[in-house]
Parts: C-alpha cells; sequence; structure tokens
C-alpha cells in the first residue's frame, strides 16, 4: 500500500466498517477506504502548533492558522475541512471582518494577509514592522482594524469595500512590551490593550490614537469585545501565586454570561461574567495534551473552540446551561456550565465543546437572562460525585450555571473544576 506524499508516510492503520481501513499518517491526515476502491481523506489537521484561532461572525464556521502555514476553515457543524492554503508565513493571529467577506491573517514576520472567506482568494497583503504579529482585530462596524504586534506597536487602518480595501490611520505607540491582546469600545473611540510585562494601557483613537494617562476614566466601559486577560473585570480569573504567562488567551462569550480562558496546563477553564473577585470559582476542562493557545467562542455562543500548542489539536465544546438549585447557604446556587467535546472533529485530535461565535459581539444581556454559570460535563461513570472537598464559591454574587460539555467521549473535563450538583 502506497500513499501520496502530501499525506506524509503511513504512522498507524486500524480496522474501520466491514474491508474498510483506516490509515493515519505523520502529517495528521486519516484516509479512509479499501484496497480495491482506494482512499479518501476523513481527516485533515495541523502538523505544527496553533495560535490563530477566529470564528466567523455569522456561520458555524472557524478558522485557525499555525506555525504549519496553513490556514484552514472548518464547519464546526460538520466538523470537516471547508478549505486550506498554505501561506509564505508562519500564521500567527487571525480576525473575520464583521461581514464574512475576508479574514485578516497576521504573521510571524510582520506581514498580514487577507482573504476571500469563501473562494480563498488573496485580497491584499500588508507590512506592519518586521516582528511577529500577535493580534488582529476588527471594530464592531468594520470601520477600523487594530493590528497588534512584537514591535510594542498596535497599527490602526480604516477599512471600507466590506473588508477589502485599507488606508493606514495610525499607530499606538505607549507599550515598553510586545502587544499580547486588544479589544475595541462599541463606539470605536477607543482600545484596551495588554503587553508582554503586563501593562493595561487605553487608547484615544479619534484624538490621534493618544494614551489616556487617567485609567479610571475607562474602566467602566461596555468592551464590545473582551479577550484581553489583564482587565477591571476578569482579574478573579488569575490563580494565587501564578505567573503572568500563565494564561495564553480568554474570551467573554456573546450573550456575556461567561468567560473562557486557555492557560499553559493543558486546561480549559470557564468562569462567570463579570469575574472581578480575587479567586472566583470555575470549573476546569482537560483534553489537550498540551499548552492551550487559544479559545473562541462561535457566533451563537452554542460550542466554544479550543486549540493546542505541541499536540496541534482543535477541540469543539458545547455550552450547556443547567437550571439554577436550591442549596443551602455557602453552596454553589447552581450547577455551572460545562464543555463537551464532539465527536471525532475537524483536526487531529478533535473534540466538540462550547460554541464559539466571533469576538465583534455588542448585543447587551437582557436583564432576564440567568446569571453565568461553570462548566459541566454530562454525568458518566467518569464523573466524581460532588464533594465535600469541593471549594466553596467566592463572595460574587454571579453564580455559575452554564458549563461546557465536551461534544466527545474522548474528552472529559478534569475534576478539579467545580462539577454541577445532581439531585
Amino acid at each position: 500500500m502506497e500513499v501520496p506524499d502530501q499525506y506524509g508516510t503511513i504512522r498507524a492503520v486500524s480496522e474501520g466498517k466491514g474491508d474498510e481501513i483506516l490509515v493515519g499518517t505523520s502529517r495528521n491526515f486519516i484516509l479512509r477506504g479499501t484496497f480495491n476502491d482506494g482512499f479518501l481523506v476523513e481527516v485533515q489537521g495541523h502538523t505544527d502548533e496553533l495560535w490563530g484561532l477566529a470564528s466567523h461572525p455569522s456561520r458555524g464556521m472557524f478558522l485557525t492558522c499555525a506555525q504549519d502555514r496553513l490556514v484552514c476553515l472548518w464547519s464546526a457543524e460538520e466538523h470537516r475541512l471547508q478549505w486550506s492554503r498554505s501561506l509564505e508565513e508562519h500564521g500567527h493571529c487571525a480576525d473575520f471582518h464583521p461581514s464574512g467577506a475576508v479574514v485578516a491573517i497576521g504573521t510571524h514576520s510582520g506581514k498580514w494577509y487577507v482573504l476571500d472567506a469563501d473562494t480563498t482568494d488573496l485580497v491584499s497583503i500588508h507590512t506592519d514592522g518586521n516582528e511577529q504579529l500577535s493580534v488582529m482585530r476588527f471594530s464592531v462596524d468594520g470601520a477600523l482594524l487594530a493590528v497588534g504586534s512584537h514591535d510594542n506597536l498596535i497599527y490602526l487602518y480604516t477599512v471600507s469595500e466590506r473588508g477589502r480595501k485599507y488606508s493606514r490611520y495610525g499607530k499606538c505607540s505607549g507599550h515598553s512590551s510586545y502587544i499580547t491582546h486588544l479589544d475595541w469600545s462599541p463606539d470605536n473611540n477607543f482600545i484596551m490593550s495588554n503587553s508582554g510585562d503586563y501593562e493595561i494601557l487605553y487608547w484615544d483613537v479619534p484624538n490621534g490614537c493618544k494614551l489616556i494617562r487617567n485609567r479610571s476614566e475607562c474602566k467602566d466601559i461596555d468592551w464590545a469585545t473582551y479577550t484581553c486577560v489583564l482587565g477591571y473585570h476578569v482579574f478573579g480569573v488569575w490563580p494565587e501565586g501564578s505567573d503572568g504567562t500563565d494564561i495564553n488567551a480568554l474570551i467573554r462569550s456573546h450573550n456575556r454570561k461567561v468567560i473562557a480562558l486557555a492557560d499553559d496546563f493543558c486546561k480549559v477553564h470557564l468562569f462567570a461574567y463579570p469575574c472581578s473577585t480575587p479567586k472566583a470559582p470555575s470549573h476546569k476542562y482537560s483534553a489537550h495534551s498540551s499548552h492551550v493557545t487559544n479559545v473562541s467562542f462561535l457566533y451563537n455562543d452554542s460550542h466554544l473552540v479550543s486549540t493546542g500548542g505541541k499536540d496541534t489539536s482543535i477541540m469543539q465544546w458545547r455550552l450547556v446551561e443547567r437550571p439554577a438549585l436550591s442549596l443551602p447557604d455557602g453552596q454553589l446556587s447552581s450547577s455551572a456550565p460545562d464543555f463537551i467535546p464532539p465527536p471525532l472533529s475537524v483536526t487531529t485530535p478533535t473534540q466538540e465543546p462550547i460554541s464559539a461565535p466571533t469576538a465583534n459581539g455588542t448585543q447587551d444581556p437582557s436583564p432576564d437572562s440567568p446569571a453565568p454559570s461553570a462548566l459541566t460535563p454530562p454525568p458518566s461513570a467518569l464523573t466524581p460525585p460532588p464533594s465535600a472537598l469541593t471549594p466553596p464559591p467566592s463572595d460574587s454574587s454571579v453564580s455559575l450555571k452554564d458549563s461546557l460539555d465536551p461534544s466527545d467521549d474522548t474528552a472529559t473535563p478534569s475534576d478539579e473544576g467545580l462539577p454541577p450538583l445532581t439531585s
């Protein structure tokens, strides 16, 4: 049996249904077929660390880019690759234009590409410095694009023609280390940014991208997206004694009820939002075998997608909201949201937890909406029963109700989190 060179060499063989055979290769392909009829690609995965992740703003799809130079668009509903394209550079970050027509991809060399999201055609190429680009972020209305770089600058562009035309608007200069995360205000007037030396800075965009010295002026802004790992609304996600690099990515759901984060210890966490109480309770979920590099909710918050580093995997989790339970004082008043990994998903390996919409949602939460919750997998023989050792909730008045359920049996939530309470 011979496998085409583009698939790599054979690494594993297993029996399928009837006469079918499954073949795994060194380039993370899984082939299915028979010796008589030949073999077709069942699953294709990345072959190097994934960092770039972006959810489509209006469809159940998401895009990944990695150090293997591949850019891939996946269907979250079918767990299949829609298309892939190879770039000249290592991809590191990405974001969809709010129209969904194009996607911007930042690379390790300072170049960034704009691709047509349907045809994969190259729309344009731009260069900002010669260092790695760490974050691409469109404003809510798609009129502006912010590009965060490892040269300590944030480059701003005006955007027109549904993301097909870009003009340099200015740049934000003031950070003393590389940019790690940034978010826009709903009116496009302000940007919040984090850097590698753990700074939180705020920028006045209409007035020449000026640094705002009085940071308290911005602490109550209801940011259009929340991906910054340092901020007034999320400081409770940091455990005591943690290193500033322990959390790689954070994202708030579009309904503003929960926060998901990716850490250096192979875990995905779910917190209630806002998370402004020290040592806030959370649910932890295990599925990755390496550091988790990024997380993103699908456009309708139905699922969360997480990407891995050395394990080169993509996990898809389903967000499940549990009904509140009436419990004695001192106990969590509801079960938390759960991540559930799906049946074998789009990349190797893959699972299906929560849905991940794009970060440009701006709708305000309804006053009737239940409070955010924690992550909780479906009950199974592997799920430990509630224990008296479960840590008590924080003083926060927000109880955890939503949880993440792995969409695949291969990923089960860790017992380190707060398991849902069963009657």
